[in-house]
């Protein structure tokens, strides 16, 4: 199926959690916040990510 990502996140979630308020720029607050509804199933598509983040599915 296309738009469907295949990736393994090592990350755990409670680290992805920490990494997130560590951040000190809203781009990469935005980069972990994607891992983490990757890693948590939360999205699941290209275009559901696109959607969540305000950004075309291509940025993503």
């Amino acid at each position: 199926m296309s738009g469907v990502l295949k990736i393994e996140i090592s990350e755990s979630v409670e680290t992805l959690r920490e990494l997130l308020t560590q951040q000190k720029t809203a781009k990469m607050q935005q980069r972990v916040q994607v891992i983490y509804w990757l890693k948590t199933k939360q999205a699941e598509t290209v275009e559901h990510l696109a959607t969540l983040i305000g950004r075309h599915r291509t940025t993503v």
